[in-house]
Formats: structure tokens, C-alpha cells, sequence
């Protein structure tokens, strides 16, 4: 059975590219640029895992990982929170709500890298 990952970022590209490394390696992806549509997203069909921006129109990435983390039916999705800000602003919130972090500056296989390895994928 194929992993399902949802990526929920405004960048186009970072969406396109992550994708469909994804899409590659055997694994369903849907993508959305903002964090309401998201959320429906996940709560609709909880995926295995969410890469999940930070700095998006609407709500806020960290926002929308506290509604994930409080909501019984998703609490417990694997998280990983992509953005520029420094890790040292971003540590406290990462384990407080249990996410992995990875510098949006990574590149797009890093962070496919990161994901498959929390999927059981390589």
C-alpha cells in the first residue's frame, strides 16, 4: 500500500519539485499552498505524514500544527516543518508540538530524503 504525504506550502515550485520526487519513489502526494485547505485536507484523508510550511497566507504553519496536534483523529501524524526561520526559534515549538524541522534552504532532495526515512522508506 502507497504512503500518502500532503504538502501544504505557497511556493509552486517547492510543491512541483518536492512532489514529484515523491511521486518517484512510490508515494501518493497532494499538495495544497494554504494552511485552512490543509487542514481540511488532512482531516478528510488523514495522510501518513504532512510537510508543512511555516510562512503561508492565512494561517500560519504553526497554527495549523497545533489544530493537528489537538485534534484527536490527527494528533499523531508524523510532521515535517519547513522553514527559514532559525532553528533556535523554532526548537521550543518543534518538540512542544512533535515535529521535525528542516531548513527551508535544504534542498528539495534533502528534504525528500527526510520525509522517506520517517515513511520506513530509505
Amino acid at each position: 500500500m502507497k504512503k500518502r504525504v500532503l504538502i501544504i506550502d505557497d511556493d509552486p515550485d517547492f510543491l512541483d519539485v518536492l512532489g514529484s520526487i515523491l511521486e518517484k519513489s512510490g508515494v501518493e502526494v497532494q499538495t495544497c499552498a494554504y494552511g485552512e485547505e490543509g487542514l481540511d485536507l488532512i482531516r478528510q484523508t488523514v495522510p501518513d505524514l504532512v510537510v508543512l510550511d511555516v510562512f503561508m497566507p492565512g494561517i500560519h504553519g504553526l497554527q495549523a500544527l497545533r489544530q493537528l496536534r489537538h485534534d484527536p483523529q490527527t494528533a499523531r501524524v508524523p510532521v515535517i516543518v519547513v522553514s527559514s526561520m532559525p532553528w533556535s526559534e523554532l526548537e521550543p515549538v518543534s518538540a512542544e508540538l512533535d515535529a521535525d524541522f528542516v531548513d527551508k534552504g535544504a534542498t528539495t532532495q534533502v528534504v525528500a530524503a527526510r520525509v522517506k526515512k520517517k515513511l520506513g522508506l530509505g
